[in-house]
């Protein structure tokens, strides 16, 4: 992930200003690549739930895709990807 601004906890929560990259690695695809004005989070990596808002872009490369939406969360335990 590459953000303007991000503040981890122990516990391994995370808040982001300023999203400009995070990959979501996908099986036998490429990632999913997202960014946004805000976002926040918890988990490993590989086992995180995000929660991103604001302006927030989703782009699959390898399909050409760009879907422009106002929030999303991602459940990677769930291999969830939904709009709020």
């Amino acid at each position: 992930m590459r953000a303007k601004l991000g503040r981890f906890d122990a516990q391994g929560g995370f808040t982001l200003e300023g999203v400009e990259r995070m990959e979501f690695d996908r099986e036998g695809r490429g990632p999913l690549v997202l960014s946004a004005e805000r976002g926040s989070g918890s988990g490993p990596e590989g086992r995180r739930v995000v929660r991103l808002e604001g302006g927030v872009e989703m782009r699959d490369e390898e399909a050409g895709l760009l879907v422009r939406l106002p929030s999303m969360e991602i459940d990677q335990p769930r291999s969830v990807a939904r709009s709020l």
